[in-house]
């Protein structure tokens, strides 16, 4: 058996057992995803005989789609994840890092424990979708009015081919929040959810805004909108 090690930094990640994943590559036999300290480990573990390049490969690829189906379905976000050794009976080879740059806390439940061990089957639909590559980016970007504009700009690609996108945008907050704050249009004589009003705000900025508050608005929203977002997208994939 030829065994492949990854650290993950995933902050306040807390859970006891030893959680044994169903794997998406056929080549993985087996991973088992265990807490240490203040780190995740993962072991992807293969049959003996193979190219140890493909190994290399495969769990690279392995551990790609693993963490953006944690991030994806259960919001767990690692800060870094990175390969430490191969272990086969001829050697152990210690290996380099390869950072991806993330930040979330959590507390696995018994119900997000039994997601996990099934997280990688049928996951390509998902891993696939250009939308959640995009999603993935903005959630990646700390600074919040950007982030906010670049998850705004999702939603707004998704409603491209509207002719009034962001009727149809607020439409949609409408019907998933129910219940939702509306302001008076800066520039048209029509009502706009809180948060076409404050992409509104961000893009065409009036002389008499106040950008300080303006921020504060917009960095309180932005949860709410991100959910919003990854609510679309997956609604478009099932």
């Amino acid at each position: 058996m030829i065994k492949v090690l990854y650290k993950l930094d995933i902050v306040n990640l807390r859970f006891d057992e030893v959680i044994e994943i169903a794997p998406s590559e056929i080549l993985v036999k087996k991973i088992e995803m265990l807490k240490e300290e203040d780190q995740v480990h993962v072991w992807l573990c293969f049959d003996e005989g193979i190219d140890l390049e493909v190994i290399k490969d495969v769990s690279e690829s392995e551990l790609y789609n693993l963490t953006r189906m944690l991030f994806y379905k259960l919001n767990i976000i690692t800060l870094s994840h990175y390969r430490v050794r191969i272990e086969t009976k001829e050697f152990n080879e210690v290996t380099s890092r390869y950072p991806i740059q993330q930040i979330l806390y959590k507390e696995l439940s018994s119900d997000e424990i039994i997601e996990i061990k099934n997280i990688l089957v049928d996951s390509l639909p998902i891993l696939n979708n250009n939308y959640m590559d995009l999603y993935y980016s903005a959630m990646n970007i700390h600074e919040p009015v950007a982030r906010y504009m670049f998850l705004y700009s999702i939603l707004l690609q998704e409603y491209r081919d509207s002719k009034r996108p962001q009727e149809e945008i607020d439409n949609y907050i409408r019907d998933f929040l129910g219940d939702v704050e509306e302001r008076n249009s800066t520039k048209h004589n029509n009502m706009e959810t809180i948060y076409t009003f404050l992409r509104n705000q961000i893009g065409h900025t009036q002389e008499y805004t106040d950008i300080k508050k303006l921020r504060e608005e917009v960095t309180e929203h932005t949860k709410n909108l991100s959910d919003l977002v990854k609510n679309k997208i997956f609604n478009e994939i099932k």
